[in-house]
């Protein structure tokens, strides 16, 4: 399993997080950035998955999943990530959608004013 990249008209690069079996024409994707991007500023390293593109350094900041509607023309399959890459991207989101529901589920209950 490798996750597919995606290349917009504007050059922009997207990893697709979705199944590409999805019948739906709505993809779910997270960027991907050359590394020293100027969309990487403010994004905290713990939040970022590096991965290796064309043989070159990129980041995948895996919390900006953004759904996207295909359209004919609108975007390409550009390539893929490696296999190891892939589980690194999927596995952090993972890991992030885990514990978010392991907090809220260990969320203190409140006690019954006396």
């Amino acid at each position: 399993m490798s996750l597919r990249v995606f290349k917009s008209a504007e050059g922009t690069l997207a990893v697709e997080i979705s199944s590409p079996e999805l019948k739906s024409s709505l993809k779910w994707f997270v960027p991907l950035y050359s590394e020293g991007a100027n969309e990487l500023q403010g994004i905290e390293p713990v939040d970022l998955v590096k991965v290796t593109y064309g043989n070159k350094i990129f980041y995948v900041p895996f919390f900006l999943v953004r759904t996207v509607q295909i359209e004919g023309g609108s975007t390409a399959v550009a390539g893929s990530l490696g296999y190891e890459d892939s589980i690194n991207v999927l596995n952090n989101i993972y890991d992030r959608l885990a514990y978010d529901a392991l907090s809220a589920a260990k969320a203190p209950k409140k006690r019954p004013a006396s």
